[in-house]
């Protein structure tokens, strides 16, 4: 399916671009070296990002515990630096 005429843009390749990291949709026309034309376009690419990030953001891990802590709650220690 084409998402975008002008510059011959199918579904498939945003959906790539947008999995190799363009998070906006300026980012995936220019990943895809191509720029909107009509902007018919816009619109749609834009929703597919919003998209992406909505299901990064849901699908995103727990933090892993190491395997002697199961029943402890984790618990993100601060960064320490050594005294100088």
């Amino acid at each position: 399916m084409y998402v975008c005429n002008c510059n011959g843009l199918s579904r498939r390749a945003v959906d790539g671009a947008i999995a190799d990291g363009a998070g906006t949709t300026a980012a995936v026309f220019r990943r895809l070296e191509c720029a909107p034309q009509c902007g018919k376009c816009v619109g749609e690419v834009h929703a597919l990002v919003a998209s992406c990030r909505r299901d990064r953001t849901s699908h995103q891990a727990a933090p892993a515990r190491c395997g002697d802590c199961q029943s402890q709650p984790f618990e993100p220690q601060p960064f320490l630096m050594a005294a100088e």
